[in-house]
């Protein structure tokens, strides 16, 4: 899989930094956990995130799934 950079710079840690909606994160909603936490990311996939989206924000469950499928292929 290709890295995939994207110039999106999120409102705020409630914002996915890969497509700018709402990324649902329960840690940021004040949870003690989030639906990421039960997901299995792809080794491509989490790559890419901490290759060009650490310290930005969490991906929404949206972008998730697209990518994660991606990197299967």
């Amino acid at each position: 899989m290709s890295e995939e950079k994207h110039p999106i710079q999120p409102k705020s840690a409630a914002y996915c930094p890969m497509c700018d909606e709402k990324n649902s994160c329960g840690m940021e909603k004040g949870e003690t956990t989030c639906w990421c936490f039960s997901v299995t990311f792809s080794k491509d996939l989490k790559a890419n995130l901490e290759n060009n989206f650490a310290n930005k924000s969490c991906i929404c469950k949206n972008c998730f799934e697209k990518q994660n499928e991606k990197s299967k292929d």
